[in-house]
């Protein structure tokens, strides 16, 4: 088979996780095949440089009809660390989409995924506004670190 791969390929994704789009090998993380899964998306776009002096976790873009959904996680084995999550116009990506559900979607199945592994899922540096958009989700807790603060939600 020659051409390059969409979404992973033969050889690309293991034990259920999400390939990494236009290459053979390796996998997305566990988590963004279980959040691909469950609503729906697709993976158009993955990127992990751990050895960049600003990595925060891979970058993975996942594209449904009204909105791409750009999320940055980094997964180890206790927990979910999410620095970044934003909706964009899926014929524009340089503009915001609000009002689609989409963050919602993709920060409830997130929880759904950290019940499922028992794993801590935290969103990184909550500011300004921002806040207010976290707040409604009420099985997150604001915790306090080096002057940031965080959302982290402890499975039971």
């Amino acid at each position: 088979a020659s051409g390059k791969a969409i979404k992973g390929g033969e050889g690309s994704g293991n034990f259920g996780h999400a390939g990494r789009p236009g290459e053979v090998g390796g996998s997305a993380p566990s988590g963004v095949s279980f959040i691909e899964n469950k609503t729906g998306g697709e993976v158009i776009s993955y990127s992990d440089n751990p050895g960049s002096p600003y990595y925060q976790g891979a970058v993975v873009e996942i594209k449904y009809p009204d909105a791409i959904v750009q999320i940055t996680i980094e997964e180890n084995e206790n927990s979910i660390l999410v620095p970044n999550i934003q909706v964009k116009n899926p014929n524009d990506v340089t503009l915001w989409q609000s009002g689609t559900g989409r963050g919602d979607s993709i920060v409830n199945e997130l929880k759904n995924y950290a019940d499922a592994t028992g794993k801590d899922l935290i969103f990184v540096g909550i500011t300004g506004n921002a806040r207010t958009y976290w707040d409604r989700f009420n099985w997150l807790e604001p915790v306090y670190s080096n002057g940031n603060e965080n959302r982290v939600y402890k499975p039971r």
